[in-house]
């Protein structure tokens, strides 16, 4: 049985308990021509971004979650519009010290099976908190589209 199989198995998604979920930075500007031309946005181009802390005395893990946005028009131009969301959530591991694995050079890295779950489930909560808190906006309940998570690890 290899080692990444062996770590697999002990991944149980009910020894994770999310602490807090906390919206440190939203932000929605508009051009004067957007506002004045009552311009409208046929899509969004999205950008994310993930960082991670952790303490592992206490089997907490912090994963901070970055968001920026622009709308574009039917023609992929901007139209004026754009935003910026940041949300904290932090997570206690019951099994942390499962996943948590020394590099070559003895600094602490995270396992990708535990680190990927984690980032995942940011993600989807954040989608949920960015369409809520965009309804009734300029950004009239913005989107944010599925995506690999694995591509926001090596960020």
């Amino acid at each position: 049985m290899s080692k990444q199989t062996k770590i697999e198995e002990k991944f149980n998604p009910e020894l994770i308990e999310i602490l807090g979920i906390n919206i440190f930075k939203t932000n929605i500007e508009t051009t004067d021509d957007f506002i004045e031309n009552n311009k409208k946005s046929s899509g969004f181009e999205f950008g994310v971004a993930q960082s991670m802390g952790y303490n592992l005395e206490d089997k907490r893990i912090q994963v901070r979650m970055f968001y920026n946005f622009e709308g574009k028009d039917e023609q992929h131009e901007p139209v004026g519009l754009s935003g910026e969301y940041g949300i904290d959530f932090q997570f206690f591991i019951q099994n942390l010290d499962d996943f948590v694995l020394k590099n070559a050079i003895n600094e602490v890295e995270i396992h990708t099976v535990l680190a990927s779950s984690l980032i995942r489930i940011a993600y989807s909560t954040s989608r949920g908190i960015i369409l809520e808190k965009t309804q009734g906006t300029v950004l009239n309940g913005a989107i944010l589209p599925v995506i690999n998570v694995f591509n926001t690890l090596n960020q």
